[in-house]
Protein backbone atom coordinates (compact mmCIF):
# COMPACT_ATOMS: atom_id res chain seq x y z
CA UNK A 1 0.00 0.00 0.00
CA UNK A 2 2.60 2.48 0.59
CA UNK A 3 4.42 1.97 -2.61
CA UNK A 4 1.19 2.37 -4.52
CA UNK A 5 0.90 5.34 -2.44
CA UNK A 6 4.39 6.64 -2.95
CA UNK A 7 4.12 5.67 -6.95
CA UNK A 8 0.99 7.63 -7.36
CA UNK A 9 2.04 10.91 -5.87
CA UNK A 10 5.47 10.50 -7.90
CA UNK A 11 3.77 10.42 -10.81
CA UNK A 12 1.36 13.92 -9.92
CA UNK A 13 4.77 15.14 -8.49
CA UNK A 14 6.78 14.90 -12.15
CA UNK A 15 9.27 12.20 -10.42
CA UNK A 16 7.76 9.83 -12.96
CA UNK A 17 7.29 9.89 -16.62
CA UNK A 18 5.35 7.28 -18.33
CA UNK A 19 5.61 9.05 -21.54
CA UNK A 20 9.76 7.86 -21.55
CA UNK A 21 9.83 4.53 -22.28
CA UNK A 22 13.04 2.67 -21.71
CA UNK A 23 12.46 -0.34 -23.78
CA UNK A 24 10.22 0.56 -26.79
CA UNK A 25 8.20 -1.67 -28.77
CA UNK A 26 8.58 -2.17 -32.40
CA UNK A 27 5.77 -3.09 -34.28
CA UNK A 28 7.34 -4.76 -37.27
CA UNK A 29 9.31 -7.17 -35.06
CA UNK A 30 7.35 -10.12 -33.49
CA UNK A 31 7.20 -9.61 -29.60
CA UNK A 32 8.89 -12.29 -28.64
CA UNK A 33 11.74 -11.06 -30.14
CA UNK A 34 11.76 -7.59 -28.61
CA UNK A 35 11.27 -9.31 -25.09
CA UNK A 36 14.35 -11.81 -26.07
CA UNK A 37 16.47 -8.74 -27.35
CA UNK A 38 15.97 -6.76 -23.94
CA UNK A 39 15.49 -9.68 -21.37
CA UNK A 40 19.53 -10.90 -22.67
CA UNK A 41 21.10 -7.72 -22.68
CA UNK A 42 20.09 -5.19 -20.59
CA UNK A 43 18.37 -7.24 -17.78
CA UNK A 44 20.94 -10.25 -18.29
CA UNK A 45 22.16 -10.87 -15.22
CA UNK A 46 18.95 -10.58 -13.35
CA UNK A 47 17.66 -13.20 -15.87
CA UNK A 48 20.65 -15.20 -14.34
CA UNK A 49 19.88 -14.12 -10.90
CA UNK A 50 16.62 -15.38 -11.34
CA UNK A 51 17.18 -18.40 -12.54
CA UNK A 52 19.51 -19.52 -9.88
CA UNK A 53 16.75 -18.67 -7.47
CA UNK A 54 14.55 -21.00 -9.12
CA UNK A 55 17.71 -24.01 -9.58
CA UNK A 56 18.20 -23.62 -5.66
CA UNK A 57 13.89 -23.71 -4.84
CA UNK A 58 13.83 -26.90 -7.05
CA UNK A 59 16.82 -28.71 -6.05
CA UNK A 60 15.73 -28.07 -2.03
CA UNK A 61 11.83 -28.75 -2.76
CA UNK A 62 13.32 -32.20 -4.25
CA UNK A 63 16.10 -33.06 -1.18
CA UNK A 64 13.46 -31.93 1.29
CA UNK A 65 10.75 -34.59 -0.33
CA UNK A 66 13.35 -37.20 -1.62
CA UNK A 67 12.24 -40.38 0.00
CA UNK A 68 13.41 -43.70 -0.97
CA UNK A 69 10.42 -46.50 -1.65
CA UNK A 70 11.09 -49.80 -2.97
CA UNK A 71 8.40 -52.04 -4.99
CA UNK A 72 7.74 -48.96 -7.41
CA UNK A 73 6.83 -50.14 -10.74
CA UNK A 74 8.03 -47.73 -13.57
CA UNK A 75 5.82 -46.73 -16.45
CA UNK A 76 6.27 -47.55 -20.03
CA UNK A 77 7.25 -44.80 -22.56
CA UNK A 78 5.44 -44.63 -25.40
CA UNK A 79 6.45 -41.91 -28.15
CA UNK A 80 3.74 -39.21 -29.37
CA UNK A 81 1.59 -39.73 -32.65
CA UNK A 82 3.05 -37.63 -34.82
CA UNK A 83 -0.05 -37.11 -37.58
CA UNK A 84 -2.33 -36.48 -34.61
CA UNK A 85 -0.64 -34.19 -32.85
CA UNK A 86 -0.05 -32.12 -36.08
CA UNK A 87 -3.70 -32.12 -36.82
CA UNK A 88 -4.46 -30.85 -33.75
CA UNK A 89 -2.36 -28.04 -34.27
CA UNK A 90 -3.90 -27.57 -37.81
CA UNK A 91 -7.12 -27.21 -35.67
CA UNK A 92 -5.72 -24.95 -33.10
CA UNK A 93 -4.33 -22.14 -35.74
CA UNK A 94 -7.30 -22.26 -38.17
CA UNK A 95 -9.75 -21.86 -34.95
CA UNK A 96 -7.67 -18.73 -33.52
CA UNK A 97 -7.43 -17.46 -37.16
CA UNK A 98 -10.97 -17.30 -37.42
CA UNK A 99 -12.05 -15.41 -34.13
CA UNK A 100 -8.90 -14.73 -32.64
CA UNK A 101 -9.46 -11.05 -33.80
CA UNK A 102 -13.19 -11.12 -33.00
CA UNK A 103 -12.24 -12.12 -29.39
CA UNK A 104 -9.74 -9.47 -28.51
CA UNK A 105 -10.89 -6.98 -30.74
CA UNK A 106 -13.48 -4.70 -27.85
CA UNK A 107 -10.82 -5.98 -25.01
CA UNK A 108 -9.15 -3.11 -23.47
CA UNK A 109 -6.90 -1.57 -20.27
CA UNK A 110 -9.66 -1.11 -18.10
CA UNK A 111 -10.61 -4.98 -18.95
CA UNK A 112 -7.63 -6.16 -17.68
CA UNK A 113 -6.90 -4.04 -14.87
CA UNK A 114 -10.70 -5.05 -13.32
CA UNK A 115 -9.71 -8.45 -13.74
CA UNK A 116 -6.26 -7.74 -11.79
CA UNK A 117 -8.27 -6.18 -9.23
CA UNK A 118 -10.70 -9.14 -8.74
CA UNK A 119 -8.33 -11.48 -8.34
CA UNK A 120 -5.79 -9.45 -6.32
CA UNK A 121 -9.06 -8.74 -3.75
CA UNK A 122 -9.83 -12.69 -3.76
CA UNK A 123 -6.18 -13.05 -2.93
CA UNK A 124 -6.44 -11.00 -0.41
CA UNK A 125 -9.26 -12.32 1.11
CA UNK A 126 -8.35 -15.81 0.86
CA UNK A 127 -5.66 -15.36 2.98
CA UNK A 128 -7.83 -13.55 5.95
CA UNK A 129 -10.69 -15.76 5.72
CA UNK A 130 -9.00 -18.61 5.38
CA UNK A 131 -6.48 -19.27 7.98
CA UNK A 132 -6.53 -22.83 8.67
CA UNK A 133 -5.47 -24.53 5.57
CA UNK A 134 -1.93 -23.75 3.97
CA UNK A 135 -2.57 -24.79 -0.03
CA UNK A 136 -5.15 -22.44 0.40
CA UNK A 137 -3.11 -19.66 1.71
CA UNK A 138 -0.44 -20.33 -1.24
CA UNK A 139 -2.92 -20.45 -3.54
CA UNK A 140 -4.57 -16.62 -2.92
CA UNK A 141 -0.46 -15.35 -2.63
CA UNK A 142 -0.02 -16.82 -6.39
CA UNK A 143 -3.61 -14.89 -7.13
CA UNK A 144 -1.80 -12.11 -5.77
CA UNK A 145 1.19 -12.23 -8.06
CA UNK A 146 -0.63 -13.14 -10.73
CA UNK A 147 -3.00 -9.81 -10.77
CA UNK A 148 0.74 -7.80 -10.37
CA UNK A 149 1.60 -9.64 -13.74
CA UNK A 150 -1.76 -8.65 -15.44
CA UNK A 151 -0.78 -5.11 -14.54
CA UNK A 152 2.63 -5.49 -15.40
CA UNK A 153 1.27 -6.72 -19.08
CA UNK A 154 -1.79 -4.83 -19.72
CA UNK A 155 0.72 -1.80 -18.93
CA UNK A 156 3.50 -2.73 -20.80
CA UNK A 157 0.88 -3.08 -24.02
CA UNK A 158 -0.70 0.26 -23.49
CA UNK A 159 2.47 2.31 -22.97
CA UNK A 160 4.33 0.18 -25.59
CA UNK A 161 6.94 -0.67 -22.98
CA UNK A 162 8.32 -4.16 -22.87
CA UNK A 163 10.11 -4.23 -19.39
CA UNK A 164 6.57 -4.91 -17.56
CA UNK A 165 6.61 -8.27 -19.43
CA UNK A 166 10.44 -8.87 -18.44
CA UNK A 167 9.66 -8.18 -15.23
CA UNK A 168 6.42 -10.12 -15.10
CA UNK A 169 8.78 -13.30 -16.02
CA UNK A 170 11.01 -12.64 -13.36
CA UNK A 171 7.67 -12.30 -10.54
CA UNK A 172 6.81 -16.14 -12.21
CA UNK A 173 10.11 -17.28 -11.40
CA UNK A 174 9.44 -15.88 -8.01
CA UNK A 175 5.82 -17.32 -7.70
CA UNK A 176 7.82 -20.67 -8.82
CA UNK A 177 10.08 -20.57 -6.23
CA UNK A 178 7.96 -19.91 -3.44
CA UNK A 179 5.90 -22.68 -4.40
CA UNK A 180 7.90 -25.26 -4.74
CA UNK A 181 9.60 -24.98 -1.43
CA UNK A 182 6.43 -24.10 0.20
CA UNK A 183 4.80 -27.37 -0.91
CA UNK A 184 7.81 -29.06 0.04
CA UNK A 185 7.80 -28.03 3.49
CA UNK A 186 4.13 -28.83 3.43
CA UNK A 187 4.55 -32.11 2.86
CA UNK A 188 7.37 -33.06 5.14
CA UNK A 189 5.11 -31.56 7.32
CA UNK A 190 2.17 -33.34 6.67
CA UNK A 191 4.31 -36.78 7.05
CA UNK A 192 5.14 -35.71 10.53
CA UNK A 193 1.97 -34.68 11.76
CA UNK A 194 -0.33 -35.79 9.66
CA UNK A 195 -2.05 -31.93 9.06
CA UNK A 196 -1.71 -29.20 6.91
CA UNK A 197 -3.56 -26.93 9.57
CA UNK A 198 -1.79 -23.81 10.36
CA UNK A 199 -2.58 -24.05 14.18
CA UNK A 200 -0.63 -27.15 14.43
CA UNK A 201 2.68 -25.33 13.97
CA UNK A 202 2.22 -23.39 16.99
CA UNK A 203 1.56 -26.58 19.30
CA UNK A 204 5.42 -27.90 17.90
CA UNK A 205 8.30 -27.58 20.61
CA UNK A 206 12.20 -28.00 20.00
Amino acid sequence: MAEILIGVFAWEAGGIDLARRAAPADAAVPNIVQVGNVLYSRYLFVFEGAGLVLLVAMIGAIVLTHRERSGVALSEYRAPDRAASAGCDAQHEARRGAGGAAVTGGVGLIHYLVVAALLFTMGVLGIFLNRKNIIVILMAIELILLAVNINLVAFSAALQDLVGQVFAMFVLTVAAGESAIGLAIIVIFFRGRGSISVDDPSRMKG
